[in-house]
């Protein structure tokens, strides 16, 4: 199933925005960690079943530096030569050797990780990648399928460990970022390329909106009609199903006839007054007397002639601010339009 959460993006603020593509796998930028770094500490890959290779992945959402509540609030009982910050240590130590043992080749962590832990897996063939933040672990998480490990004092279980097909690196202006890649997630990155801040963050906020409709069109293949046309349809909708019905809504209502058709008349009016609001550059409406079609016309379409006005909606009759206006009792503005002699009712913005 589609979701969000499987495209991450990346923005690239200098580039041409034909510079943009979609890449396999999660790319986030790693200052520490460059062509050279990464040639002198290769993660190991183990063997599996089959004869395919893997790089398995110990994800962490916890502090591995000492600081965590773990340890800060924990209460010891140790003779005075004895230093709490080398019993933490100690104690952090013993987790790599963990990892060692069960032949990890990467240490993902959302926070820090201390500096003669990260020395000490670099030597055994294990890559340190901390400091990912929230947004990156949930990536890695996904790509991996790795448990996040959120205590230091539990067995790291064969379970808990994920999967990467490869580690490599890639440099864009003049920036390094991680690619981590697997053969089984879906997850990708969309490198977004534009000239200045600003317009990447449109382009983002496009990208992520486009994709979450893509998404729930194909989860629930329904669409609406947009630019104010649903809004008009269901108002015309209601007004035509209240008139049919009006007998049986009476009887089951208990009200009179002018409330219903009021209450009626004030639900279509903020009907349309929700496709009316589409409207910020001045244009007038238009409306469909036939399909209630709703129309958007530009602001000088107030001073056509309707005959011009009626060949912009094919021939289609529409209610035009400013043009042979007048109300009725319902507090409508009703046009007629001459050619047709058809007569559209919206009400007043």
């Amino acid at each position: 199933m589609l979701s969000l959460n499987d495209i991450e993006y990346v923005c690239v603020e200098g580039c041409s925005i034909k510079d943009s593509r979609l890449v396999d796998g999660v790319l986030f930028e790693t200052p520490k960690i460059t062509k050279q770094y990464l040639a002198k500490v290769t993660p190991r890959k183990v063997q599996l079943q089959g004869g395919a290779e893997t790089i398995k992945v110990a994800l962490f959402n916890t502090s591995l530096s000492g600081d965590s509540e773990e340890f800060v609030d924990a209460a010891y009982e140790a003779d005075a030569s004895v230093s709490g910050d080398d019993t933490v240590f100690r104690h952090l130590m013993q987790v790599a050797a963990h990892l060692v043992q069960l032949q990890v080749g990467v240490l993902a962590c959302q926070k820090v990780v201390h500096p003669g832990v990260q020395k000490y897996l670099a030597e055994n063939g294990v890559l340190t990648v901390d400091r990912l933040g929230s947004l990156h672990v949930v990536a890695v998480q996904r790509l991996t399928g790795a448990t996040a490990i959120g205590t230091l004092h539990a067995t790291i279980k064969e379970d808990y460990i994920g999967h990467l097909l490869s580690v490599s690196t890639v440099q864009i202006q003049h920036k390094n970022y991680l690619h981590l890649q697997s053969s089984t997630s879906p997850v990708t990155t969309l490198v977004l390329c534009n000239r200045n801040e600003a317009a990447l963050l449109e382009m983002k906020d496009v990208c992520r909106t486009a994709h979450h409709v893509l998404c729930q069109a194909l989860r629930t293949p329904h669409v609406l009609c947009g630019g104010g046309c649903t809004e008009t349809h269901l108002a015309a909708h209601l007004t035509a199903q209240v008139r049919m019905q009006e007998e049986t809504l009476l009887a089951k209502l208990c009200c009179s006839k002018a409330q219903l058709h009021t209450t009626t008349n004030n639900f279509a009016r903020c009907l349309e007054q929700v496709a009316m609001a589409l409207e910020h550059d001045g244009g007038c409406h238009g409306s469909d007397p036939v399909n209630h079609h709703h129309w958007l016309l530009p602001p000088w379409a107030s001073t056509m002639d309707p005959a011009e006005a009626a060949n912009m909606g094919n021939k289609l009759s529409f209610s035009l601010g400013g043009r042979n206006k007048k109300k009725d009792d319902g507090g409508v503005q009703v046009v007629s339009v001459k050619q047709t002699g058809d007569t559209v009712l919206l009400p007043f913005g």
